[in-house]
């Protein structure tokens, strides 16, 4: 007999469902950016996969730390089935002649570190991504964040489990609605 194999159903959990719902109804209502807050551990990264899964056009994912890169392109390929390209250090599988999958077509995902972006941004057109995702959303204030930010024509979801920063700078500056908070 031929091996058999098993199949994962992912599916989203009720919360990370009432999530996605929040999120499209804040685009709806003619938000330009929202953030999600949940707990550390409550899904934030199987959230936007799915956001970006269901994307009607590429979607970019910033984090901060390799280790966030890493975990975000496995996560979300994962979900998504795809090959997610990875924007990072001598990584350029976005920029430049870039990644393509078996079957010719360029990834729809990008996971970009920060700093890498900060140095490609000439390279990337404004409207070259549909959704603009934050992951640990309380670093966008950050003069780094809002430059690369404000250079996409996109929307912008962030996504944090700490909305409140030490500095004191509110995440009102960046995000124009907090679309569900768990």
């Amino acid at each position: 007999l031929p091996p058999q194999r098993v199949f994962l159903l992912m599916t989203l959990r009720p919360y990370q469902q009432q999530a996605l719902e929040a999120v499209r109804d804040a685009y709806r209502r003619g938000h330009r950016s929202a953030l999600v807050v949940m707990p550390t551990g409550t899904g934030k990264t199987v959230l936007f996969a799915e956001i970006s899964r269901l994307a009607k056009g590429p979607v970019l994912v910033i984090a901060h730390r390799q280790e966030l890169v890493e975990q975000a392109r496995d996560k979300i390929a994962a979900w998504c089935k795809d090959v997610v390209a990875v924007e990072m250090a001598d990584r350029r599988e976005f920029t430049d002649e870039g990644f393509v999958r078996p079957d010719g077509t360029k990834p729809k995902i990008a996971v970009a570190s920060i700093q890498s972006l900060q140095k490609r941004l000439s390279r990337m057109p404004k409207n070259a991504f549909k959704i603009v995702v934050v992951d640990e959303a309380h670093h966008a204030t950050a003069d780094s964040y809002r430059a690369i930010l404000a250079h996409f024509d996109a929307y912008l979801l962030g996504v944090t489990a700490t909305p409140d920063r030490a500095d004191r700078v509110p995440l009102g500056e960046v995000f124009e609605t907090v679309a569900f908070d768990y």
